[in-house]
Order: structure tokens, then C-alpha cells, then sequence
């Protein structure tokens, strides 16, 4: 299973999430958001009205994430529900997420109690857990196809022209688009800074060490001879040069 911290490695790299909200990136998963395109099983009519999706009581939801993902042959994912769904009697059907895909994810909502529940568009629905697999899956679902358009039809679910069109842009169906718009966006950008930040803080940290070391040094050697001592005054100075790089390089 990838942490936030094996995630962020493979994101933008083996790894696509666009739109990227960072606040949705938790120790070990991936919370995925609705979109405006949610269908009820029984009626197979949209249910969202404005900014408002509503889950019919003892009916099951069709809900696209607004969020798409790309992964490689070398990933699997899992979809689960939110305890705060599980209590209030909605449940969600588990699917995989197979090695290859890209697209969409289509969740399916169950709303177990008497009673219809409305959620919002841009709400979290599922959460999503990453795994790495030691060897490239030699079945993977690389078409992706950016949703089950085919299984929705199946479903006798309607898609307008207009809907199809905005779900089949290219940066939904396609994994280079999608990784290509991920490391566009603005907000991955800062995310990754932060890393990158956290690499050069630590890499300071050790230079301003060694150089308080070498000066420890030649302070003791003067006091002790009354002379500096060429090696390590030769040692010194490239540290220095060092130094001031790091500085210059953190400032920018």
C-alpha cells in the first residue's frame, strides 16, 4: 500500500490525478469527490438539481468522481466507503481499480435506510487506496476509456451528447494528457515545491553542520599552533562556496 509519501514519488510520474486537491491526500489514500453526473438505478434520471445530488432512500446512486486517474502496469487500486457514509446508512460497492486505467471512476452509492439523503457536488464520496505491484501486471486495462460509458448504457442510463462530449475530453481518456495537466496544475505545483523544499532544508542542515565542524577545527588548530591548518582551511573554503549556494538557492 503507497503512503502519502510513496504517493507523492509516483505522482506525475506513474501516477496521474487531475483536478488535484491536496487537502483530499490522507496518510494512505486518495479521497475522490462527485461530479455533476449522478443517476438514480430505479428512475435512470439525473438526480442532481443545481449544486445538489440526492440519493433516494432504499435506491442505489450512479455517481461519476470529478476527479480522473492514470496509472501504470505496475498499480492497483481499491475504492471503499467513508465511515461517515457507513453510519448514516449508505454503503458503496468495492470495485478495483485494474493496472492500466485510466479515466473516471464511477461509484456506486446504496442508500440503505427510509429516508433520501442529498449530498453535494464537490463532496468526498470514496476513498481510494494505491498498491504497488512487484512486476508490471501483464493484464491491464490501458484503454481506460475515461468511465463505463458502456456499463451505464447497459443500465438503460441515457448520456447527452453534450455530457459524453465533456467526459471524453482528452484529459480524462488520455494517461500522457492526464499526467501532462497534472503537473501543470498550479496547486500540484505547490505540493511538489513543498518537497523539493524538505530536500533542500535537510541538505543545508548537514553543509552548515560540516562547516561548524571544520571551523571548530581550525579555531582549535590556531589556538594550539598559532597556525591554520592548510588541509583543512583547503576543506573549508569549497564548503563555504557550497553554502552560499544553498542559501542563494532557498532565498530563490
Amino acid at each position: 500500500m503507497l503512503s502519502n509519501m510513496d504517493l507523492k514519488k509516483e505522482f506525475g510520474k506513474h501516477i496521474g490525478l487531475f483536478p488535484f486537491i491536496e487537502k483530499n491526500i490522507e496518510g494512505a489514500s486518495i479521497y475522490f469527490s462527485a461530479s455533476q453526473y449522478a443517476w438514480s438505478l430505479k428512475s435512470h434520471q439525473t438526480v442532481v438539481n443545481g449544486d445538489k445530488i440526492k440519493i433516494n432512500a432504499n435506491d442505489t446512486t450512479i455517481i461519476f468522481t470529478e476527479e480522473t486517474i492514470a496509472i501504470d502496469k505496475y498499480f492497483v487500486g481499491t475504492c471503499h466507503t467513508k465511515v461517515s457514509y457507513t453510519v448514516k446508512g449508505l454503503s458503496m460497492s468495492s470495485t478495483p481499480i485494474k493496472p492500466g486505467w485510466t479515466g473516471r471512476l464511477l461509484i456506486v452509492l446504496h442508500n440503505n435506510s427510509d429516508a433520501d439523503m442529498e449530498i453535494k457536488v464537490g463532496d468526498t464520496i470514496a476513498v481510494i487506496m494505491l498498491y504497488k505491484l512487484k512486476k508490471a501486471a501483464t493484464f491491464s486495462d490501458e484503454k481506460g476509456g475515461g468511465g463505463r460509458f458502456d456499463l451505464l448504457a447497459s443500465l438503460g442510463i441515457q448520456i447527452t451528447d453534450e455530457m459524453l462530449q465533456e467526459l471524453n475530453q482528452r484529459h480524462y481518456v488520455n494517461r500522457d494528457d492526464v499526467l501532462r495537466k497534472m503537473r501543470e496544475d498550479e496547486s500540484f505545483k505547490n505540493y511538489m515545491k513543498d518537497k523539493k523544499h524538505d530536500s533542500w532544508l535537510i541538505l543545508t542542515i548537514v553543509v552548515v553542520l560540516i562547516t561548524i565542524i571544520e571551523m571548530g577545527i581550525l579555531i582549535f588548530d590556531y589556538v594550539a599552533t598559532k597556525q591554520i591548518n592548510g588541509i583543512v582551511a583547503l576543506l573549508w573554503a569549497p564548503t563555504l562556496a557550497f553554502l552560499s549556494m544553498l542559501v542563494s538557492k532557498r532565498l530563490n
